[in-house]
């Protein structure tokens, strides 16, 4: 599955994602590690949220310029144009 958020600038879609959506479940991924592992990871604060439920492995695209073709896409940058050719 593949979600996109949009919106207009200062609308809060960043927050959302990285704060909140990607925050969780890197939290949720990090919990399936072993003790030991757990140890040695980054610990993000967990998000200030009431409930979030069904929530997959998020993977976020940085928003840092992109120094490489200008005709390059979102797809081929992060190497999801193939999957989603096979689609």
């Amino acid at each position: 599955m593949i979600t996109v958020f949009t919106g207009r600038s200062g609308s809060g879609k960043s927050s959302l994602v990285f704060n909140t959506i990607a925050a969780e479940s890197e939290q949720l991924l990090n919990e399936s590690y072993s003790s030991y592992i757990q140890f040695h990871l980054n610990q993000q604060p967990k998000p200030k949220v009431k409930e979030i439920k069904n929530l997959p492995i998020a993977i976020t695209i940085s928003q840092k310029r992109f120094n490489g073709n200008s005709r390059s896409t979102v797809g081929r940058v992060s190497d999801i144009y193939a999957s989603v050719r096979l689609l």
